[in-house]
């Protein structure tokens, strides 16, 4: 895992932030708030229907519907 260097953020801000980056790449951004009631994720997946294959047209919109 490789890490990456410090996050700037606001002297007001308690939350704990870390970027990492995977062994398989994926850059992940880890927030953490203790005082938090609920937890969330989100992913950014740099690809959209300009890369769709032409026999499979509405890819990239049918698997933005499947990661829910």
């Amino acid at each position: 895992m490789e890490r990456s260097a410090p996050i700037i953020k606001s002297k007001s801000d308690l939350r704990d932030y870390r970027h990492i980056t995977l062994p398989n790449k994926l850059q992940c951004l880890l927030i953490s708030d203790p005082d938090a009631d609920k937890s969330a994720a989100a992913l950014d997946v740099n690809v959209g229907c300009a890369l769709d294959p032409v026999n499979f047209y509405g890819t990239a919109h049918f698997l933005e519907h499947m990661l829910f």
